[in-house]
């Protein structure tokens, strides 16, 4: 799911904008951090609107940030360690 990201995002790279730039290294440096994340946060740490993320992750290949969440918690350290409860 990660090498899905990456691939995305650099088979985009020379076309993106300076803002796309900025998201997508933000996004890349900060992988863990992602669940965590919404979209006006993502804005304001790499200095673009909400909006603009949006955008952004559309033009990638998301609907939207809640489906790149999804994707990267499939990938998460602690899937793992989870096991789902039996029925009683």
């Amino acid at each position: 799911m990660i090498k899905d990201l990456q691939q995305k995002l650099s088979r985009h790279q020379a076309t993106f904008t300076p803002s796309e730039r900025r998201i997508a290294t933000w996004i890349l440096h900060n992988l863990a951090a992602m669940p965590f994340e919404t979209a006006a946060s993502l804005g304001e740490k790499t200095g673009v609107s909400a909006m603009t993320v949006s955008r952004f992750l559309r033009r990638i290949g998301y609907k939207g940030l809640g489906e790149l969440k999804g994707e990267l918690r499939h990938e998460a350290p602690w899937v793992k360690l989870y096991r789902p409860h039996a029925p009683a």
